[in-house]
């Protein structure tokens, strides 16, 4: 029986989980990118992508993006966050939260792409919140010349103002500088 891409991820979001705080955080992660993608209406456009990022100290993030959302210049990234963050007094927390950014690219020259954004975060860890404003640069290079035109991978670095709430008072995130390693899929 041939299932759609649509049905499959739903029936892998529902799907139930051995560990319940990650279950749980990649069911909301897949069901939150599905809605968002759905709702803008870019399954069938192209030059939108879907990708996956691995950071320290934010931990991996499911991501969508779409190019040229606001004039013609300016691309949206909508993230969904889980992991773990080691926090400034030394002690980790598994995290689970929302990043978007805009980014704008800066030099094409492909497969090259370096481009620079700016955005925001809000990350839930125990029974603390943290938000963050942030500020990045990368650079991204497609796959075409392996004949795998819709992949690109990316190097990115980001600088943050993170800050804490609840539990989390008078705690932040260790780092204000991180990077982060991923793969995109355009589509």
């Amino acid at each position: 029986l041939r299932r759609s891409l649509y049905e499959r991820i739903i029936i892998v979001s529902h799907l139930p989980a051995k560990v319940p705080v990650q279950g749980l955080m990649v069911r909301v992660a897949i069901s939150l990118l599905i809605s968002f993608g759905m709702s803008m209406g870019v399954w069938g456009h192209a030059q939108n992508y879907i990708g996956f990022r691995n950071g320290d100290p934010l931990g991996n993030a499911f991501q969508m993006g779409l190019k040229s959302f606001v004039l013609s210049t300016l691309d949206m990234r909508v993230g969904i966050i889980a992991g773990s963050t080691t926090l400034s007094d030394g002690s980790e927390e598994i995290t689970f939260g929302v990043s978007v950014d805009m980014l704008a690219e800066v030099l094409v020259r492909r497969p090259w792409i370096i481009y620079v954004g700016a955005g925001g975060a809000v990350n839930y860890m125990g029974d603390g919140t943290v938000l963050e404003a942030h500020a990045l640069a990368g650079i991204e290079v497609s796959l075409e010349v392996f004949n795998l035109d819709p992949l690109s991978v990316f190097l990115e670095l980001n600088g943050g103002i993170p800050t804490g709430f609840g539990e989390l008072d008078n705690t932040t995130i260790e780092e204000n500088l991180y990077g982060a390693l991923g793969i995109n899929f355009y589509f």
